[in-house]
Formats: structure tokens, C-alpha cells, sequence
């Protein structure tokens, strides 16, 4: 009898087979749970991540009334709103300012890179408008 376990991240696939067919069979398994488990991962990657506010306040040390500020002031990008109560940041650009504050630009240069996030964010959203 052959015995095949495949450990994945959320747990392993336990198969057996006693017979020449059921090991062909098995191995059709085993080589369809690593697709899918590959597969899994691929779709994971290219979700985009999202921080809440909580997370954004903790990594920059404000408090919520300057982020606020910032924000109006164009210093920092809009939230995306995820339901009618929930607005959360893509990490990649919360990544991205904080590389960019490292440098310490002027205002109108943290204006100018907001800016350009958020047409980036557009032109992700919504490539073929017209």
C-alpha cells in the first residue's frame, strides 16, 4: 500500500492506494490539490491589501483628528470606502508614503506624490471608461 501526504498551509491531504490504477488515480489527486493549493495562493497575491484606520494611526503615531487633517489638506491619500461605515488604506501605498516621508518633502512635493497614488488608484479601478 502507498500512503502520500501532502502538507499544505492550512493543514495536510492524507491518500492511500493499493492497486496500480488507484496509485494513478491518486497521483491525478495529489498533482489537482498542489494545482489548487498553487492556484489558492496566486489568487491571495493578487488581492490588494487593505489597513484599517487603526492600523494606519499606529504605524504613523498621529492621532486621528491629523490624519484627518492631512488628508483635507491633500498630505495624505483618501480611504478607500469598503460599506457605508468602513474605510480602510491599501497597504501598498501606506508603504509607499512612509518610504516617501523617510526623504522629508516639502508640503507641495507630499501633495504632488498623493496625488499621483490616487491616479494610480484610478487608472487600477477603472482602466477602460470610455
Amino acid at each position: 500500500m502507498l500512503r502520500f501526504i501532502i502538507p499544505f498551509e492550512c493543514g495536510s491531504i492524507e491518500l492511500h492506494a493499493t492497486r496500480t490504477s488507484e496509485r494513478v488515480n491518486r497521483t491525478d489527486q495529489i498533482f489537482a490539490a498542489v494545482k489548487f493549493e498553487m492556484l489558492n495562493k496566486e489568487i491571495a497575491m493578487s488581492i490588494p491589501q487593505l489597513e484599517p484606520i487603526e492600523m494606519v494611526l499606529k504605524s504613523r503615531g498621529v492621532s486621528r483628528s491629523t490624519l484627518y487633517a492631512e488628508i483635507k489638506d491633500g498630505r495624505w491619500p483618501k480611504p478607500l470606502q469598503i460599506s457605508l461605515r468602513k474605510r480602510a488604506w491599501l497597504t501598498d501605498e501606506i508603504e509607499k508614503m512612509m518610504r516617501f516621508y523617510m526623504s522629508f518633502p516639502s508640503t507641495e512635493e507630499q501633495r504632488d506624490f498623493v496625488r499621483s497614488l490616487e491616479a494610480k488608484r484610478l487608472d487600477k479601478e477603472a482602466p477602460n471608461v470610455w
